[in-house]
């Protein structure tokens, strides 16, 4: 339990993390849309998925290697320090190099949307580029040590800049261009962070630099397509809404992606733990203990998730409405469809994502992110010109789901572990008649609180005592109690101090 306990603070810091960075960006999303409406909302969220999209191909898959490497040569402290030398030089290097190229060629890069408001908004955010790659490196440097607190302060500490210079400048008349400055300067300070926080941990010693840097450019850049086409595949429905319609359209869609966004925070929490515990266990040959934790990790994921998205599908409409106000109406449907997505991709394989470049697999996690991503962009292409926000919506779900069956056959496959099929298709079917009875009286016209409150209620039961067993109650309440007795323990000893 020992083990367990520690795996679950480690889940709790970086829940701590993704969350603060979820409703940062939803606070963002929320005031440049009261304030300036959807046309200066898309244009800020067209130039960041693009600042963000570029800054994972020229990351080069670095930070999942020096993840992976820091994690197994974790009681190896001259060969553990050794690839942080080589990863944080390439990190200098090359960040500088692209945020330069960057900045000249934002006029083509705006041209090819046809959008001349661009141009000015890419070269504001292009230093991001270079910070970006060297926070992604350095904060996955803290995961590899499982210094998760430390990891978990550097993203607090850099969306509680970002809201406030974000608020100020947009506040101060600065528009799209104050919140994308907002994002450079917090990311900026951060990286004096980071410095500092890992200074004390890792004597930058460089020898072998040279060998240590090729290493892990070979397996980041192995990783990097799964990487990249990962990212494409989250991040191609607005650069096709931007292509294909407008600023506006890009406004609206960003609401529904922004609120989805927040049912990848449990999955993602989870994965930030499962990559390197899985690199662990597979290199330590801890095959049972493997197995085990991609069981539950799916398990409870997919419970969890489906525990608060149904609520969020039903009352969507008017979480839309009080944070945006009715004139993001067409937000609605995007965020229903999104959220469906979500769940089935955060269930099946998010969660465990990081399973098969920590097992030695990274380019058959490239080849399933290819898959994906191209059935992403196909449907893409034939359904916005007809669809239009709905068409894109499609696609992206569909296509995460493709991506989590995908995953979840591979994922467990791969590591000799039983697939849970039958529990899956059970839990998702219930969920899905569940949420058609929702729909049928909505159409009736005979849905309302009461009858939704009732809903989410029997719904709730039957995910605590029908989808998991006495076991896994069991197992989920002493994990608990132990992660409350163990922040307890800590805040006593803080009191003492």
């Amino acid at each position: 339990m020992r083990e367990s306990v520690r795996l679950s603070t480690s889940v709790m810091w970086s829940f701590v993390a993704v969350s603060i960075n979820a409703f940062v960006a939803l606070f963002i999303s929320i005031l440049l849309g009261r304030l300036l409406g959807p046309s200066d909302l898309g244009l800020y969220r067209l130039a960041r998925t693009i600042a963000y999209l570029l800054s994972v191909f020229i990351g080069l898959g670095i930070p999942s290697a020096i993840t992976k490497f820091t994690a197994e040569s974790i009681n190896q402290p001259n060969l553990r320090k050794g690839y942080f030398t080589a990863a944080f030089s390439l990190s200098v290097i090359l960040g500088s190099i692209f945020t330069l190229a960057f900045f000249i060629f934002a006029p083509q890069i705006a041209s090819l949307f046809e959008n001349g408001e661009l141009t000015p908004l890419l070269q504001l955010i292009s230093p991001l580029l270079l910070f970006f790659f060297i926070n992604s490196m350095l904060q996955s440097y803290l995961v590899g040590l499982r210094k998760m607190s430390l990891f978990s302060t550097s993203i607090i500490l850099e969306n509680t800049l970002m809201a406030i210079f974000t608020t100020t400048l947009v506040i101060q008349g600065w528009g799209a261009s104050g919140a994308v400055l907002g994002i450079v300067t917090a990311a900026l300070v951060n990286a004096l962070y980071l410095s500092w926080a890992v200074g004390l941990r890792a004597n930058l010693n460089f020898t072998e630099l040279l060998k240590r840097m090729k290493v892990q450019l070979k397996f980041g850049l192995n990783i990097l397509a799964s990487t990249a086409i990962n990212q494409i595949n989250y991040r191609a429905d607005v650069l096709a809404l931007g292509y294909f319609q407008n600023n506006e359209s890009v406004g609206y869609y960003s609401v529904g992606i922004t609120l989805g966004n927040f049912f990848f925070l449990i999955p993602k929490s989870i994965q930030k733990v499962t990559y390197p515990t899985t690199a662990e266990y597979w290199g330590t040959n801890q095959k049972q203990q493997l197995q085990l934790l991609l069981t539950r990790s799916t398990r409870y994921t997919t419970s969890i998730l489906l525990l608060l998205a149904f609520p969020f599908l039903i009352f969507a409409k008017d979480v839309t409405f009080l944070l945006y106000g009715s004139e993001f109406a067409p937000s609605v449907i995007v965020l229903q469809i999104i959220v469906v997505g979500i769940v089935i991709n955060g269930g099946l394989s998010n969660s465990v994502g990081g399973t098969l470049p920590a097992i030695g697999r990274p380019e058959l996690a490239a080849k399933i992110s290819a898959i994906s991503a191209l059935m992403n962009v196909v449907l893409l292409v034939l359904l916005i010109p007809p669809l239009g926000l709905m068409g894109a919506a499609l696609a992206t779900g569909l296509s995460l789901t493709l991506r989590g069956c995908l995953g979840l056959y591979f994922n467990f496959t791969l590591t000799n572990t039983k697939i849970p099929v039958f529990w899956f298709l059970k839990v998702f079917f219930i969920s899905f008649l569940f949420l058609m009875f929702d729909w049928f009286l909505e159409l009736a016209g005979s849905s309302n609180l009461l009858t939704k409150s009732f809903l989410l209620v029997v719904h709730a039961f039957i995910i605590w005592y029908v989808y998991l067993s006495r076991t896994d109650r069991r197992f989920l309440i002493s994990l608990a109690s132990g992660v409350i007795n163990l922040m307890v323990k800590r805040f006593k000893r803080t009191d003492d101090a």
